[in-house]
């Protein structure tokens, strides 16, 4: 018997350098019946993960205060986070730090840099009113 919970629907897309594989229910699990198409993966392995959890690449997760996790609510929806033992931003392909984050939200629209550069200054400012905490 499988415990298989999700299947690849057979479509795919290329997303900043990797290819992503469509998936669908095989089972009701949670919020999603069997028979939903789901989002996007890259392999097998990003699904289901909990006690063998990897990390990858060069990401150092310290504690949880070490990272900030936000959702741009004005217009992707899309995650994004802020890790402060690198001080670094990471928001779809983009990867870099504060002042480069707020130039190309700008560079997309006047509403992303706004938004984003309040956000990066709101962060900075936490940074800065923890630092004694945090030493």
């Amino acid at each position: 018997m499988s415990n298989k919970k999700y299947e690849f629907t057979g479509e795919t897309k290329e997303w900043c350098g990797h290819t992503l594989h469509r998936i669908r229910a095989i089972i009701d699990i949670a919020y999603t019946k069997a028979g939903e198409i789901g989002g996007w993966i890259e392999s097998e392995s990003n699904l289901s993960e909990y006690d063998n959890a990897k990390v990858c690449g060069d990401a150092k997760v310290k504690q949880s205060s070490d990272y900030i996790l936000m959702k741009n609510c004005w217009s992707s929806m899309r995650w994004f986070t802020y890790t402060s033992s690198n001080k670094k931003w990471k928001v779809g392909c983009f990867h870099g730090t504060g002042e480069e984050l707020i130039k190309k939200a700008y560079a997309d629209s006047e509403t992303s840099g706004k938004c984003y550069e309040v956000i990066v200054r709101a962060v900075g400012a936490i940074e800065e009113a923890t630092k004694e905490d945090n030493q």
